[in-house]
């Protein structure tokens, strides 16, 4: 890709947005990524502009059947107590009903032949939405943990749920997993964080969408509120990060993933956190992930002295004299540029590294 050319796309606007979709163009091409929204800056100005950024205008010539990012779109319809989305290969297959806080479901018939056959989307009364898997396995006397996963900018609920397979996880470990999906495909990073992800970051209240889903996933499941745990790739780990600091009265645990964070003025109190972050990210610095541990050490009150433990292509660093439900980690991929541990493909970091979402889920279940 030719940055240089790209220039004049910068004429296009002025904001902080257009800015930041230049220099991811020419960042994840020049680490070789493969994700088609980063690697067009046409695409990512107009999926800016789509999003309502001061000063960009989207190119006319887009079909708005694609979204700008590739996905065929996010957009969704709540009628009827169903809810059909062409980004996660869900069809409406039915009305999954209605449950006790006016949450509609969809359930029954998958429109991707890459789609969870058990996955459904849940529409909120506020019209937000997330795609959740309950493995059948799950005992129903048995208070579930659950796990929030949050895609990186410009994503969707889908396209992280492809990228983690944290459902396959749950089934095999018994927990409920939680893929979100973000106002304008971003979320709130909180003031003053790391790296490019502060010209991204959504204005919505995301904390207050996270108590809808557990009170949501708590009408019609047990769920155990003790053990709720976010994790999140790029912005959906400046996120992870982001509520991980605020608020300890909805997580237990937290593992960003090429992420920033946090913010200043965390609440008191420990908090587990496991950072993970390539050490050749050219868009999400390396220096983030690890400003990231070292704010959660301090925080906690941590040892700087680490145990390590290697892992295919890196390793992942504990720090020793940690508090109870306090521990922090640092895993480290030599070489890995922005894309997710152990995958190949769309924001994939590549399979040469250590296949990190079941080294998530060790991390959150010791919590």
């Amino acid at each position: 890709m030719d940055c240089r050319r790209n220039r004049r796309l910068a004429r296009r606007s002025a904001s902080a947005g257009a800015c930041f979709a230049l220099f991811v163009a020419c960042a994840k091409s020049i680490d070789g990524s493969t994700d088609d929204h980063a690697t067009n800056a046409d695409a990512s100005i107009d999926a800016l502009g789509a999003a309502g950024w001061p000063g960009v205008t989207a190119r006319e010539d887009v079909d708005s059947a694609e979204g700008g990012d590739g996905d065929g779109g996010r957009g969704s319809s709540s009628g009827g107590g169903a809810t059909s989305d062409a980004s996660d290969g869900t069809s409406g297959g039915g009305s999954g009903g209605t449950a006790a806080d006016g949450t509609s479901g969809t359930s029954g018939g998958t429109g991707g032949s890459d789609s969870a056959p058990s996955l459904t989307r849940r529409t909120l009364a506020s019209g937000r939405s997330f795609l959740v898997h309950v493995p059948a396995s799950l005992n129903p006397a048995l208070p579930a943990p659950v796990v929030l996963v949050h895609h990186g900018y410009n994503g969707s609920a889908e396209r992280v749920r492809q990228l983690t397979r944290f459902d396959t996880i749950a089934n095999e470990k018994a927990f409920i997993a939680v893929f979100p999906e973000g106002v304008n495909a971003t979320w709130n990073a909180g003031v003053g964080v790391c790296g490019f992800g502060q010209f991204v970051t959504g204005v919505s209240d995301d904390f207050a969408f996270v108590e809808a889903i557990l009170a949501s996933l708590a009408s019609t499941h047990n769920i155990d509120r003790k053990r709720v745990f976010v994790t999140g790739f790029s912005m959906g780990g400046y996120f992870a990060n982001h509520i991980g600091c605020m608020r300890h009265d909805l997580v237990r645990g937290i593992a960003p993933h090429s992420g920033g964070g946090p913010p200043a003025g965390c609440a008191a109190g420990p908090m587990p956190a496991l950072i993970i972050h390539g050490t050749a990210d050219s868009l999400i610095w390396y220096s983030c992930g690890v400003q990231a541990r070292d704010s959660w050490v301090a925080h906690n009150g941590c040892s700087s002295l680490v145990d390590v433990v290697a892992v295919k292509g890196g390793v992942c660093e504990y720090n020793r004299g940690c508090p109870i439900g306090g521990q922090v980690g640092l895993c480290h991929l030599d070489g890995m540029g922005h894309g997710w541990a152990g995958v190949d493909g769309t924001d994939g970091g590549g399979t040469q590294y250590e296949n990190i979402s079941p080294v998530i889920w060790d991390f959150f279940e010791k919590q």
